[in-house]
Order: C-alpha cells, then structure tokens, then sequence
C-alpha cells in the first residue's frame, strides 16, 4: 500500500497541580467537625497563582457542609474544614478534593477520598 504510516505516541505525566493528603478515608459522624489537612503540589508554571481547594460533595448526600479554601501564591499546605448535620448520608460515594487557580489561566488538580460513618 502506499498509505503513510502514521504512530501516535502517548507520554502519562502528573497534572501541573495535584493535592495530596495523608488518608483518603475520613470518619464523619453526625453533628460534628473535623479538618482534613493536605498538600498542594504545583508545578513552577502554576506556582505564581492563588489556588481555590474545595470539597466536591456528591448531589445525593446531605448534611455536609464545607468552606473552600484559598492558598496563596507559594503556600503549599492548608486545610479543609467539615461540618456535618445530624442528618448526614448517604456515604456511599466517593468525594473530591478540587484544586483550581483562581485567577489566570486554569489548571485543575482532584484527588478522590471516602467519609465513611463512624463504628458503633
């Protein structure tokens, strides 16, 4: 045949933004607050820009409320605050931490973690 061939190759690199925390499996119990603290990692690009971290609660569960946090251009740890109504569920969904710049152009970093309810 006197088709080109043609290849397409694929390189998987970590995002220019990423979160990491040191569990990805929380205890929320009815009526409570907890923190979860994590780390931004930011590639040089992405280093001059504040960073907007959230939770991302999934629709069908109640009774989570969380405030996004803010992190300067440079810092690099913060941390997420959880409150939880008495009413509270389902947990069975995962969740996710979202990391987006807030000004500039926009790079996203997610990680997925589990609240789960506590042991009787």
């Amino acid at each position: 045949s006197n088709a080109r061939d043609d290849q397409l190759i694929s390189v998987a690199a970590a995002g220019l933004v990423s979160v990491e925390t040191l569990a990805d499996s929380f205890t929320a119990a009815p009526n409570s607050e907890f923190t979860i603290p994590f780390t931004l990692r930011r590639e040089p690009a992405v280093r001059g820009f504040p960073v907007k971290v959230e939770l991302i609660v999934p629709l069908h569960v109640k009774g989570i409320l969380t405030i996004p946090t803010q992190l300067a251009p440079g810092q690099s740890t913060g941390t997420l605050k959880i409150k939880t109504a008495t009413a509270l569920g389902p947990l069975n969904a995962p969740f996710k931490i979202h990391a987006s710049t807030a000004t500039g152009p926009r790079y996203v970093g997610e990680m997925e973690i589990e609240l789960v309810a506590p042991l009787n």
